[in-house]
């Protein structure tokens, strides 16, 4: 039954109030407004909502049938009733071409109102009903052209298939024209123990109730799909299901991915759990029951309010959580046995309406661990102050970012800066806008100290003079930094600055008093050398051998005094250590004491390239260890040298025919003799090799062989080990 309508009739007024009166008594649901002309009556159509229209054919103005075709411009649905006073062929056709819903002779008529009102109402439920499917399908259909899923509508008996898109083909795999011919066709891909839930929905929404139904599909070439199927009924004025209609979506992948979280759920090694919206837990995994401490059946139920801490507040946790889509932190689970478990969880709410998963995870040794090493690193630090502080070597820490984070009293000294005006600065900044300035080179400074913070690989050192601020003279300090490998400042770099003004003071002196013996010493042995030689030449034959021994004596101690002049230069010099071609060297070195010791046979095995890592005057320990082999020669000497390399070193081996080498000179290439024990210029030279070899992060090996000896000197080759030593 429709609700209260209203109805136009438009006419003279006799005839009009007669069919408002005749038809209110037949329907009183019917509200009748009557007016005498199309002009009027259209005015009304536009700011009325009219459900049905009766006109008079012979109107004042126009004609019914032109009053007809204006109402259609704006309501081509409108149920529209024309009255002729006479029959007429040529009027009824012209109607129905216009779109008229009914057709009456007036005459005819009169005495069968009963009838017209039983029009009237099929014409307006049928209006209604049609205003309402359309409103639906307009949506729908519209929806339908944009997503891949299946949209369908049949008839409320599922007789006739009203309409259905080409999704069902895709995902059905049958086809639509076989679903026109048997509308029911389509239950017989559905997989046989699934079908008893479609026809369980076909018959609800029948019935006037919606489904959401999930099942599995066969199509035709195999495999199984996963379907959703969400319908619904759509209902006419008197509340009976005229249609019904629905959408079918693929859900294999989705079904894929549960199976998988499943998988995941339950064979994780980390506690998870699913709360719904209260906070209970609906599913746990194994491992959430071992962190809790008790069985799955005994732990679903029961409320995360159950387990906080009594000093946690769950409440506002919870409901902070529900506010957002994820949030992690840590949750302080007490289990049934009263033990308190620090807990990092991570929380995502609405995996699905109204279920949210947690992942846990126990930290509380890994948070102890933390704590202790947190309260060792404070100790350390303490300890840092405590020693570093009463130190007179002056020390800069700082962290990855080269920020400065701690320096002690040594530096304040040297640097004339204070603590607190430096700690969290930039220590790059510091160096160009405040400290380069203090010493005497500070574009040479600044550049060797920045370098490091660019590659803060190796270690650097260096010496500096600074100004003394409170004397205005100069001050040498020795800088020395490596990277800080390890510990609260990892990534960092330490810095130390050692006074050494008084070693280089004392140098000088040294220096000065050499100069000056070794001067003196020249001197007088020249003396003693012409005097000497002039006995040797003149005294008799005993006299003048014991005069020729004191000649050969002093121009030994004058070989030993310029010998040990050139070791003390060396030791004096910086040695950096650099890429140095060694086998150019080698042979130069070869073809030189060739042309010294032409008795001797020396030849090489040199390949035409081989670098090493080493200082500069490598060179120097080489030819004192090939000139060794010379100088012990017997009467035909044979000493070969070659050179071989890997990927990480270079071994220069010196192979003689000699008598072994003596444990003396063995010692003294080994650095087992100090130089104050050397007593001649040959122990100085293989002192002076051991020195260079050691100050390159080089080796000395010896071994007898048939017939001689063989020496290694073994150094790095670039790029393979730590340089930067001096």
């Amino acid at each position: 039954m429709i609700g209260p309508a209203t109805l136009l009739c438009v006419d003279q007024p006799e005839w009009t109030e007669t069919v408002a009166r005749q038809i209110s008594n037949e329907d009183d649901r019917f509200e009748v407004i009557c007016e005498q002309s199309a002009s009027e009556a259209l005015g009304l159509v536009k700011r009325k909502d009219i459900d049905c229209i009766v006109s008079a054919y012979d109107l004042p103005e126009r004609t019914g049938l032109e009053f007809l075709r204006c109402v259609r411009e704006s309501h081509p649905d409108l149920p529209f009733i024309i009255f002729t006073e006479e029959g007429s062929e040529q009027i009824a056709s012209e109607a129905i071409s216009a779109g008229v819903s009914d057709y009456f002779i007036k005459n005819q008529i009169d005495s069968q109102y009963l009838i017209l009102a039983n029009r009237l109402r099929d014409l307006v439920e049928s209006h209604r009903t049609e205003q309402i499917v359309g409103s639906v399908e307009s949506g729908w259909r519209e929806a339908k052209e944009r997503v891949n899923d299946i949209y369908y509508m049949f008839t409320s008996n599922w007789s006739e298939l009203l309409y259905i898109n080409s999704s069902y083909e895709v995902i059905w795999g049958g086809s639509i024209e076989e679903l026109r011919e048997k509308p029911q066709s389509f239950l017989d891909y559905i997989h046989p123990d699934d079908r008893e839930i479609a026809v369980e929905s076909m018959q609800k929404l029948s019935g006037g109730e919606p489904t959401d139904i999930e099942y599995r599909v066969q199509p035709p070439n195999g495999g199984i799909r996963w379907v959703r199927g969400v319908s619904e009924p759509i209902f006419n004025a008197n509340g009976d299901v005229i249609r019904v209609m629905g959408a079918v979506r693929d859900i294999s992948r989705l079904k894929e991915r549960e199976r998988r979280f499943q998988a995941v759920f339950e064979d994780s090694f980390d506690a998870m759990v699913i709360a719904d919206d209260e906070g209970t837990y609906i599913s746990v995994n194994d491992a959430a029951c071992e962190l809790f401490g008790l069985e799955e059946e005994v732990l679903l139920g029961r409320n995360v309010a159950e387990f906080a801490a009594p000093d946690f507040d769950v409440e506002e946790a919870w409901d902070e959580f529900q506010s957002i889509d994820h949030k992690t932190g840590l949750f302080p689970l007490q289990r049934p046995d009263g033990a308190i478990r620090l807990v990092e969880y991570e929380a995502t709410t609405d995996i699905v309406p109204g279920e949210h998963l947690s992942i846990l995870r126990d930290v509380t040794e890994r948070e102890q661990q933390r704590r202790e090493l947190a309260e060792s690193e404070a100790r350390y630090e303490t300890l840092i102050e405590d020693v570093l502080d009463t130190s007179s070597v002056g020390t800069f820490i700082l962290d990855e970012e080269f920020n400065v984070v701690w320096i002690n009293h040594a530096i304040e000294e040297s640097f004339g800066v204070d603590r607190e005006d430096i700690l969290g600065k930039d220590q790059a900044s510091l160096i160009e806008d405040q400290l380069m300035q203090k010493f005497a080179q500070p574009e040479q400074f600044a550049e060797r100290v920045l370098h490091t913070y660019t590659d803060n690989t190796d270690t650097e050192q260096f010496e500096c003079k600074i100004r003394d601020e409170t004397t205005d003279g100069w001050r040498w300090l020795r800088h020395w930094s490596h990277p800080i490998r390890g510990g609260l400042y990892r990534g960092g770099r330490i810095e130390h600055y050692t006074d050494i003004t008084e070693i280089k003071t004392r140098d000088r002196q040294l220096q000065v008093l050499e100069r000056i013996f070794r001067h003196n010493l020249q001197n007088k042995m020249n003396v003693i050398l012409g005097f000497a030689e002039t006995i040797a030449s003149n005294a008799p034959e005993e006299t003048s051998q014991q005069a020729a021994g004191i000649a050969q004596a002093g121009r030994d101690l004058l070989e030993l005094s310029a010998k040990e002049k050139r070791i003390v230069e060396l030791v004096r010099e910086n040695h950096e250590q650099q890429p140095i071609e060694i086998a150019e060297r080698v042979q130069d070195i070869v073809e030189g004491l060739q042309t010294k010791f032409s008795g001797a046979e020396i030849t090489t095995q040199i390949r035409s390239e081989a670098q090493v890592l080493a200082v500069a005057d490598i060179d120097r320990a080489v030819a004192e260890v090939i000139e060794n082999a010379v100088m012990h020669s017997r009467d035909s000497t044979q000493v070969v040298v070659s050179i071989h390399s890997t990927s990480e070193e270079t071994t220069i081996t010196v192979r003689d025919n000699n008598p072994f080498i003596p444990e003396l000179e063995k010692s003294v290439l080994r650095g087992g003799v100090e130089i104050d024990q050397l007593s001649h210029s040959r122990g100085l030279g293989l002192w002076l090799a051991y020195w260079l070899i050691s100050e390159s992060n080089g080796t000395i090996s010896f071994e007898s062989v048939e017939q001689g000896n063989e020496v290694q000197i073994t150094l790095p080759r670039p790029g393979t080990r730590e340089g930067g030593r001096y």
